[in-house]
């Protein structure tokens, strides 16, 4: 993907875009869930993407109860998700369908967050790199699905990351 053309400004607009592939860092820490809360975790996405599936670090599954994985724009509007379901295995990402698929993001700050019916559920994270929010029980949901909104979000600047990976 070429991103800067010779000859300064005026060069020509940059190739490749929109970008289809996100990851976060790798960590090795965890996040709980509290049943029936919405937990986020901040991230910037540097360029517009293209995405259908989202891949979850998943510390600790629930087979029994429904959760559900997504990222909300800073207005608090959920914009992607895999949609209630149970998980299964450990310590590993996990791909899951983006209902709705394909969506597009513009660049931007946007918060990954979980949810479940029940309080098994950890997803992988991992502290020492600074994001713009962290908030656990920002919101309630019902039967383990992400709600449509949780209202807008504000900066408040964590040093832990979430760890995923969109594409």
């Amino acid at each position: 993907m070429r991103v800067h053309g010779r000859g300064g400004a005026g060069a020509g607009t940059p190739t490749g875009w929109p970008v289809n592939y996100y990851t976060s860092p790798p960590g090795s820490g965890v996040n709980g869930t509290t049943a029936n809360q919405v937990s986020v975790l901040g991230f910037a996405l540097p360029a517009q993407g293209v995405f259908s599936t989202l891949s979850a670090y998943i510390s600790v599954p629930d087979g029994i109860n429904n959760s559900d994985i997504g990222i909300y724009n800073v207005a608090g509007t959920l914009v992607a998700h895999i949609g209630a379901q149970t998980t299964s295995g450990n310590n590993d990402y996990h791909d899951f369908a983006i209902v709705g698929a394909p969506v597009t993001l513009p660049p931007g700050l946007y918060a990954y967050a979980w949810t479940s019916a029940g309080s098994t559920l950890s997803i992988g994270s991992n502290a020492g790199i600074r994001t713009w929010l962290y908030n656990a029980n920002i919101a309630a949901s019902v039967g383990g699905a992400l709600p449509a909104s949780i209202g807008a979000l504000s900066i408040s600047a964590t040093d832990r990351h979430a760890q995923f990976a969109l594409f």
